[in-house]
C-alpha cells in the first residue's frame, strides 16, 4: 500500500464523493478513482459499492478506516511534535552554572526565557567548576556557563560572552575610598575577605599577590562571592571580586578599579561532540543578547 492511496481512501471516506476528495488532496477525480482501484486489488476486498453519483462504503471499508484513521492521526501528530520542537513549543533544557553566576544575572535570563517558551521544562544545577566541567563531560546537561580558563579543556568547546576586570569592594568610609584607583599594593596587611582555596578566582588573584609580594591579612575565607560581598558591605573588610556580584545603587559600599587589572572571562561551556540544541541555542542567543546590551 502507498501513502497516497489511503490519502485518497480517507478523503473519499471523509467526504462521500470523490469530486471531494479530488480536491481535498489536490489531484484529479480520474486520480482518485485509480488509487482507490489499486487499493481494492491490494487488500483483496471492496472498499465501495459504485452507486450514481456516490461511493457507498462497505463494512469492510468501515473498518479499514479506524486503522487507517488513527495511523493519520498518529502522523498529525508527529508532525505536530517536530512543529513544536522548531518553534521551541516544547522541550527541555538542562544547564549547569557557578554559584555567582546564579546570584548576578541568570535568574533574570531564565525567567526571560521562559516567558518566552513557557513549555519549554528547565532544569538547573549549580556547582563550582570543576564539579561542573566533570558533570558536563558526563552528558548530563546540555551547557555550562562557567569562568573561562586560560587554554581551552580538551573535549569541550566554549564561547566567551562576558570580559571584565575584577574591583576592589570596600566598606563606606573606608580610607582606601577615597582613592580614585586602588594598587594591589594598597592590600597589604588590609583585612581581607577571599574565595576559598582551589577557586579559579582565588587562584588568579593569588598569583597577582604572589608576583607584587602582597600579604593581606586573610580574615575570612568562603565559597561564594555573594556571602564576601554581603560582610564586605557590613564593615568586615575588604575584598576583590566579579563585577558581576555588584548590587547597583548600595551606598553602603564604595568599589573602585584595581591595577594591575585582574581580567576575567565567562564562557557557554558544551560538549564538543554533543552540538547544542535549538533550545540550548535560543537560550545562548538571548545570553549573548544580555550582555551585548550592558556593553
Amino acid at each position: 500500500m502507498k501513502s497516497r492511496q489511503l490519502e485518497a481512501f480517507r478523503a473519499v471516506m471523509l467526504t462521500g464523493s470523490v469530486t471531494l476528495a479530488a480536491k481535498m488532496i489536490f489531484v484529479s477525480q480520474p486520480a482518485v478513482s485509480r488509487l482507490i482501484h489499486d487499493l481494492e486489488d491490494q487488500l483483496g476486498f471492496q472498499l465501495f459499492i459504485r452507486l450514481p453519483n456516490k461511493l457507498l462504503p462497505t463494512q469492510e471499508a468501515e473498518a479499514f478506516y479506524l486503522e487507517v484513521e488513527r495511523s493519520f492521526i498518529g502522523m498529525t501528530q508527529i508532525k505536530n511534535a517536530a512543529k513544536a520542537i522548531k518553534n521551541k513549543q516544547q522541550g527541555s533544557l538542562k544547564m549547569i552554572v557557578t554559584p555567582l553566576v546564579i546570584d548576578s544575572f541568570m535568574t533574570q535570563l531564565i525567567s526571560q526565557f521562559s516567558t518566552l517558551y513557557p513549555k519549554v521544562s528547565i532544569e538547573l544545577e549549580v556547582a563550582p567548576k570543576v564539579q561542573a566541567s566533570k558533570l558536563m563531560r558526563g552528558n548530563q546537561f546540555d551547557f555550562a556557563i562557567l569562568p573561562k580558563p586560560a587554554t581551552n579543556e580538551e573535549g569541550l568547546s566554549s564561547r566567551v560572552f562576558s570580559e571584565h576586570a575584577a574591583v576592589c569592594v570596600m566598606p563606606k568610609g573606608h580610607p582606601l575610598c577615597a582613592k580614585e584607583t586602588i594598587d594591589i599594593q594598597d592590600l597589604n596587611a588590609q583585612k581581607y575577605l577571599c574565595l576559598s582555596m582551589g577557586s579559579p578566582f582565588r587562584t588568579a588573584v593569588d598569583g597577582i599577590f604572589l608576583q607584587y609580594a602582597v600579604e593581606p591579612n586573610r580574615v575570612l575565607e568562603t565559597r561564594h562571592q555573594h556571602t564576601i560581598y554581603q560582610l564586605v558591605a557590613q564593615g568586615m573588610g575588604v575584598a576583590l571580586l566579579d563585577p558581576l556580584i555588584l548590587k547597583k545603587g548600595d551606598d553602603r559600599v564604595c568599589v573602585k578599579p584595581i591595577t594591575p587589572e585582574i581580567i576575567w572571562k565567562y564562557a557557554l561551556v558544551h560538549v564538543e561532540s554533543r552540538p547544542l540544541s535549538l533550545v540550548a541555542q535560543t537560550f545562548a542567543e538571548l545570553l549573548m543578547a544580555h550582555f551585548s546590551q550592558e556593553n
